[in-house]
């Protein structure tokens, strides 16, 4: 999308140069049909007007073009000025979604399973699609802005009816995302100091988030709601952590920390944030287990007629009635 913005601005400048160069032809032509006469009302000879005016016209054109270059670069940098704002503002728009509905669904995630059956497949699609689009189109790409907000957007929407139509992906993805979370702090403490390919940096990281994440969907499959409490818990607290953090620091409250390579003790903001991230997760799955029960089991009607039945064998259906037994020798 940027190189649209230079485009366009080349094109602007070239026809602006054109303008002006058309200007300066024809203000030299009336010129030269009416020389300048001088302070006496004598008019100027012709080689002196001549000479004069193809200095003036020289001087003008060079510190128009230059004056042209200078506007150019500038509208330039304004226009990739304004693509890195578009993009920045998208980043600050997930982000404070993400941290709104992280701080509601580690406390309800259960309880509201097709909403975060929704959530989970949306941010596995939508997120799927920026790194791979990211990492497909080159950076020359002229909409490749346009294309990861596009494309992450639209996939986010399938990615999160998908989830609610097909119940055990729904599960899978949500248990899955706790998984996710797992990677991410196996990263964040080990898999980051070791150099991957050179072609994939990161691919330590995907591999753990496959790995993770696949074993949590499934456990989630098998221990729906201790999963599932537990995996909304902590996405849930590592949304609102990280949407925290990023808002922090975008605002200049708080410095952005790094993780130390060189055996320095970590820094202490890197400490609260993992506090803040434990008191909200706790707080989550304590709530959760609290307020919401084990399923029970729907019966059907006829199963709960065969239920009676099946109690009342055994039991005459009426009173006895006295009879009189003959014993026949």
């Amino acid at each position: 999308m940027k190189y649209t913005y230079i485009l366009l601005l080349l094109v602007a400048l070239s026809s602006s140069m054109a303008v002006v160069a058309q200007n300066t032809h024809s203000s030299d032509m009336k010129s030269k049909k009416q020389p300048p006469r001088d302070h006496n009302s004598n008019p100027v000879t012709t080689s002196t007007y001549s000479t004069t005016t193809t200095t003036t016209t020289s001087d003008d054109n060079t510190g128009k073009k230059s004056d042209s270059a200078t506007n150019a670069n500038r509208d330039i940098s304004n226009g990739e000025q304004k693509l890195e704002s578009l993009l920045n503002r998208y980043h600050a728009v997930v982000y404070g979604i993400a941290t709104i509905l992280g701080a509601i669904f580690a406390f309800v995630g259960y309880k509201l399973f097709p909403a975060t059956m929704f959530i989970a497949g949306a941010s596995a699609g939508g997120i799927a699609a920026y790194i791979l689009t990211d990492n497909t189109l080159s950076d020359n790409y002229t909409n490749k802005i346009a294309c990861l907000i596009g494309v992450s957007c639209v996939c986010a929407l399938v990615g999160g009816v998908l989830a609610c139509k097909l119940r055990k992906l729904g599960v899978f993805l949500a248990g899955a995302s706790g998984g996710v979370v797992g990677a991410i702090a196996l990263n964040s403490t080990f898999l980051i100091k070791i150099n991957g390919p050179a072609v994939v940096p990161q691919l330590y990281f995907y591999i753990a988030v496959v790995v993770l994440g696949s074993i949590a969907g499934v456990a989630a499959l098998k221990l729906e709601r201790l999963i599932i409490i537990l995996a909304t818990s902590a996405a849930g607290s590592f949304c609102a952590t990280s949407g925290t953090k990023y808002f922090l620091e975008l605002s200049g409250i708080l410095p952005v920390p790094s993780l130390p390579t060189d055996g320095s003790p970590i820094s202490s903001l890197l400490w609260a944030y993992l506090g803040f991230f434990m008191v909200i997760f706790l707080a989550g799955s304590m709530t959760q287990f609290c307020t919401t029960g084990k399923k029970k089991k729907k019966t059907s009607p006829v199963d709960e007629r065969r239920t009676s039945l099946l109690s009342l064998d055994g039991q005459p259906s009426a009173p006895t009635e006295k009879y009189h037994t003959i014993n026949l020798v």
